[in-house]
């Protein structure tokens, strides 16, 4: 996924769970619920 600042992150999905290589998901860990980085990708999934 292109982030806002042009970064590249990598979302996968495993058990039933996203997780992205952004530093939101590493300080937060699912804690306060998917990225805007995997929801992003939930969205495209949807269309």
């Amino acid at each position: 996924v292109l982030g806002s600042e042009g970064d590249l992150y990598e979302v996968t999905s495993a058990d039933g769970r996203m997780r992205c290589t952004c530093r939101w998901e590493a300080e937060h860990a699912g804690s306060r619920g998917p990225c805007k980085h995997a929801l992003a990708v939930l969205l495209s999934l949807h269309e």
